[in-house]
């Protein structure tokens, strides 16, 4: 079976995620384009702040934003409640979460809400570890 790695640098083909912001109030938003629904999806961040005992939860947000306009007035609210979530988050460590009964064919956001007051930060896509959804056709 094939599994597709996508980063967050991959634009034009179809395959990509397709927009991210990340503010300390809005916490991480992740906007992503498939030409399929994926029989299984795993999001892959890898952590560039101090250790959380308690990841961000992850929440199905409204898909009608754009990075270079987003703001805290206008951010994507979430939809329902978390389906998902991290746990504990090692420093300097990659980590992952099943996002499986989110993915699907065309545009869809994300939403990742811290749960702790130790929040947690991931590296950028302007980083050399760019997150990663990696998807099983």
């Amino acid at each position: 079976m094939a599994v597709d790695v996508l980063t967050i640098a991959q634009f034009g083909d179809g395959a990509a995620i397709a927009r991210v912001a990340y503010d300390d109030l809005l916490g991480n938003v992740l906007g992503f384009t498939l030409p399929y629904t994926p029989t299984r999806a795993i999001l892959r961040l890898r952590s560039t702040s101090n250790a959380s005992a308690k990841g961000p939860a992850v929440y199905r947000a409204d898909d009608t934003w754009a990075e270079n306009t987003i703001t805290w007035a206008n951010r994507p609210l979430v939809v329902g409640g978390p389906f998902a979530a991290f746990g504990a988050v090692v420093a300097g460590a990659w980590t992952e979460v099943d996002v499986t009964s989110a993915a699907r064919a065309g545009s869809f956001t994300l939403a990742l809400i811290a749960q702790s007051t130790d929040g947690g930060a991931f590296a950028s896509r302007e980083t050399a570890d760019k997150p990663q959804l990696i998807i099983t056709p």
